[in-house]
């Protein structure tokens, strides 16, 4: 278009790329040569929850939400998205890095009470946005009139949680919390069919229409890595020259550790695994102490290590170096350590549990996860005859198909499909 005697009065023009002085308005008018042109900027405003990103030792949870937000600003150069945070995150961090994306900005809100439910409420009153996201069970108690909420549900596993059970601050508040996001929310996304099902006979949410099933994705770190890398990291965390099998999670009780350690030490008997390790990585959850003294009970304090929280640098060639790799877990949503492993090339053995069956194809070998002496011979045949559980090569393909570019594309989606543009 040329600003000339031949401009129409009125123009629609669409910008692939917002400025970022632009904030709220989606109409504005200029003037060229005394001729008015209105134009519509065809774009959304995104608020994404940062709760709890700045936290030292990330878990699932904040894992997803920064992935889908890295990618949201590597694919998305459209749309405007406001992350708000309640402190300011470190310099040349993943989530301060976010703000490198010309359509992205970092708004700190100040914790005064509850930090979502009521500070960033009233951030949400003052200065609206057309879609709020939130990647956890909970969304602000006010919601703007024009505004759009959509909420990620990772899984119920509240329900088996004992701090939620019973007469309890918590026990009383979350279902009632939980019930008030599905109940609010425009659209709610979940990782797997298990947790979709879960919800409707929860009866959490009426409307089935109303949840949308995306899966995770599989980091591109994640791939078979070379020996000196697993050498270098193996020294880091004292494995050097050991054999060992890794169980990646959050230590609480439904990731069924003591059955585990309880397994391994039937392993162990056999006089050619004597001295293998089972090297457990994650940060103490909720009632932890059991698996904690797990070990001692069954006398094999010697050949199991808690490594704690793993930074994610390191989590790659810890996989890879592994001769294998096994989640008993009860009760997942998703369960996205399993590809991870995979994509690693490494033995998967994981409990025969929905959400495991949906994501770990015919690639896995499955266990009855209350069954000690069955997990027991799946990890003896796995460590003996290696190539029962070796992940072959369209096992790895099968893995990477899930990627977090396709998660952040799907979730685009869904913010897109709520606001309708002229």
């Amino acid at each position: 278009m040329e600003a000339s005697g031949q401009i129409s009065a009125t123009a629609s023009i669409t910008f692939s790329c917002p400025p970022r002085c632009i904030r709220s308005s989606h109409t504005k008018a200029i003037f060229i040569n005394t001729a008015c042109i209105h134009y519509n900027i065809r774009y959304m405003i995104i608020g994404l929850n940062g709760q709890n990103l700045t936290a030292s030792k990330p878990a699932g949870p904040e894992r997803y939400a920064i992935n889908v937000y890295k990618n949201l600003g590597k694919i998305d150069k459209t749309n405007i998205y406001r992350l708000y945070l309640s402190e300011k995150p470190k310099k040349g961090s993943e989530i301060s890095d976010l703000a490198n994306f010309s359509n992205f900005e970092i708004k700190l809100i100040k914790k005064r009470f509850s930090w979502t439910h009521t500070d960033l409420g009233i951030e949400l009153l003052k200065n609206p946005v057309d879609v709020f996201f939130t990647p956890v069970h909970t969304v602000p108690f006010m919601k703007p009139l024009r505004t759009k909420y959509v909420a990620m549900i990772h899984g119920l596993e509240y329900k088996s949680n004992k701090i939620y059970s019973g007469v309890s601050m918590k026990g009383l508040l979350h279902p009632f919390i939980l019930k008030y996001v599905t109940s609010v929310s425009d659209k709610i996304i979940v990782p797997s069919e298990f947790t979709k099902t879960a919800l409707v006979n929860s009866k959490l949410v009426n409307n089935i229409k109303k949840i949308s099933v995306i899966h995770e994705g599989v980091g591109e770190e994640f791939y078979p890595r070379k020996n000196e890398e697993t050498v270098s990291v193996k020294e880091k965390y004292n494995l050097s020259g050991k054999e060992y099998v890794l169980t990646v999670s959050t230590i609480q009780p439904r990731k069924n550790i003591p059955n585990l350690v309880k397994s391994f030490s039937e392993v162990i008997r056999d006089a050619g695994l004597k001295d293998t390790l089972l090297v457990i990585s994650g940060k103490k959850g909720w009632e932890y102490q059991e698996s904690i003294d797990a070990p001692a009970k069954f006398n094999i304090s010697g050949n199991v290590k808690f490594l704690d929280w793993i930074p994610q640098e390191d989590l790659p060639a810890l996989i890879s170096g592994a001769a294998a790799y096994i989640n008993v877990s009860v009760e997942e949503g998703f369960g996205l350590t399993v590809l991870e492993a995979m994509a690693c090339g490494t033995s998967v053995i994981i409990s025969d549990i929905p959400a495991h069956r949906e994501i770990g194809s015919t690639y896995c070998v499955y266990v009855n996860p209350h069954d000690t002496p069955g997990i027991a011979a799946a990890i003896r045949d796995v460590l003996l005859q290696p190539e029962r559980g070796g992940i072959t090569e369209p096992a790895k393909d099968y893995a990477n198909s899930f990627s977090w570019e396709k998660t952040a594309r799907e979730t685009l989606d869904i913010f897109t499909s709520l606001v309708k543009r002229p």
